[in-house]
């Protein structure tokens, strides 16, 4: 403050020889929060040589001197606050002090499930570390499980904590389905796109007849589309999809089939007119072989029209026209 001679510090602070009282000048000072984990106003006055006093300035703090936090005791990077029933939770609070002298409580309550853990002890790990373990078999699904800790020093401060909130979530993903190449009966490449949907899902687990990456045989971020890499041998493949929500709640198995045929048809044959060397007439009958064949493409020296320069579907003999004009005609 530009001129000030003196300070007035006031507010959410301990009473102290730095608080409540006017003292010299300075531009910096250390002062102590009152306890209790609530937002904290500091407030400061300033004046001069003839006391002439300044506007009061205010800063605002939030003061934790204990900390909720929760994860799974068998995973512990499953630590959003959103578990199913059945899981076993461990309850960490974290006193900021690092004191190991505390008696610590603890309590979780849910007005929508109706439950009540009552107060349980905290177990002292060290370090201002205090664990508790919560089983959650047969809880009800409820979003309000609302997490409370007390701490008791050996001189009687009460400590309290910021509330943590907890849902339960007991309902998996919904909905499922899976489609290979949009659902495609054969595919030439290994490489296909599954189109995939499940309501409320948050993770996905690939499996099944495809190659084993980055994408699949573990649990990846949800989408609705993925690239995934069939196994080598040709033949009927099947890929299966899992899903699974925040709360870790896996879905039913989701199945699609495509067929892996990478292999050209063989055998090939066309005869024209049964193999005869001349024909009086432009409208021939083409005798046609080809093993493992689904479709046939027919050119040459044959009229442009819905059998021919195109793709349809394969049969054993087919009726075209030859163009105009005498001589050789290949087809």
């Amino acid at each position: 403050a530009q001129d000030a001679t003196e300070i007035y510090i006031s507010g959410d602070v301990v009473d102290d020889a730095n608080t409540f009282n006017w003292l010299p000048y300075t531009e910096f000072i250390r002062v102590r929060l009152n306890l209790g984990y609530e937002e904290k106003s500091v407030q400061v006055q300033f004046r001069d040589y003839a006391k002439n006093l300044s506007e009061t300035a205010t800063a605002t703090i939030i003061f934790e001197r204990a900390l909720i936090s929760s994860q799974d005791a068998d995973d512990p990077t499953d630590d959003d606050e959103i578990y199913h029933a059945g899981q076993l939770i461990q309850l960490l609070v974290t006193e900021a002090q690092g004191s190991t002298e505390l008696d610590g409580m603890i309590q979780i309550k849910s007005q929508l499930a109706a439950y009540d853990s009552e107060l349980q002890k905290l177990n002292n790990v060290g370090g201002g570390t205090y664990t508790y373990l919560w089983k959650t078999t047969g809880l009800e699904e409820a979003p309000d499980y609302i997490v409370n800790a007390t701490f008791t020093s050996i001189t009687g401060i009460i400590i309290d904590t910021r509330p943590l909130i907890i849902t339960i979530d007991n309902d998996p993903p919904t909905d499922v389905n899976i489609l290979i190449n949009s659902d495609a009966p054969v595919t030439p490449l290994r490489s296909v796109s599954l189109t995939l949907s499940a309501a409320g899902a948050a993770e996905m687990f690939i499996s099944g007849d495809v190659v084993d990456d980055t994408n699949t045989f573990e649990w990846v971020l949800y989408s609705t589309s993925l690239l995934v890499n069939l196994t080598e041998r040709d033949g009927e493949k099947e890929v299966q999809v899992r899903f699974r929500d925040a709360a870790k709640n896996e879905s039913d198995i989701a199945t699609d089939t495509i067929k892996l045929d990478r292999t050209a048809p063989s055998a090939i044959r066309i005869l024209i007119e049964g193999g005869k060397t001349y024909t009086d007439a432009r409208t021939v009958i083409l005798t046609l072989e080809a093993k493992n064949s689904t479709e046939m493409f027919i050119s040459g020296d044959v009229v442009n029209d819905a059998t021919t320069f195109e793709w349809i579907p394969y049969a054993s003999t087919q009726k075209v026209t030859l163009q105009v004009g005498d001589g050789e005609k290949t087809v």
